[in-house]
């Protein structure tokens, strides 16, 4: 009997699931001047963790009214980066909202601490990032 390759995969989204690998049609490479950032923070953790809180405190407002947010959705946070290394830099992140730290789903990201961390289990939502990344970058 032929192995067909598909016995160690994790289950794909199901027929309900949102896609959460789009983007808007157009995205302006506009980045926010160094005093829209959070404080700066001694631990590069630490500033991206800043970075997310600052997001989700504003959670209600719309993206446009938060300048270092590219683009975000319900699970994502496209933001730029305060020291950008390339003439297009952003930063791709999973969000930590309320809708995420409540799923009780162990495929959930948010949860992933190391790389050691992540299962097959993980899978569906890395390629799920993955996409959403290539689809921000074209």
């Amino acid at each position: 009997m032929a192995n067909s390759g598909n016995q160690n995969r994790p289950p794909g989204p199901g027929p309900n699931s949102a896609d959460f690998s789009q983007v808007p049609n157009l995205l302006v490479y506009n980045p926010p001047r160094k005093e829209d950032f959070p404080p700066r923070s001694s631990n590069w953790r630490h500033g991206l963790k800043n970075i997310l809180l600052s997001v989700e405190s504003n959670n209600n407002q719309q993206t446009d009214t938060n300048p270092i947010v590219l683009f975000k959705n319900e699970k994502y946070v496209c933001t730029y980066d305060m020291y950008p290394k390339a003439k297009y830099h952003v930063l791709l992140m999973r969000r930590t909202n309320k809708l995420n730290i409540e799923d009780n789903n162990n495929n959930n990201l948010s949860r992933i601490n190391t790389l050691n961390d992540l299962e097959p289990t993980h899978l569906h939502e890395l390629r799920e990032f993955h996409t959403l990344g290539k689809n921000i970058a074209s």
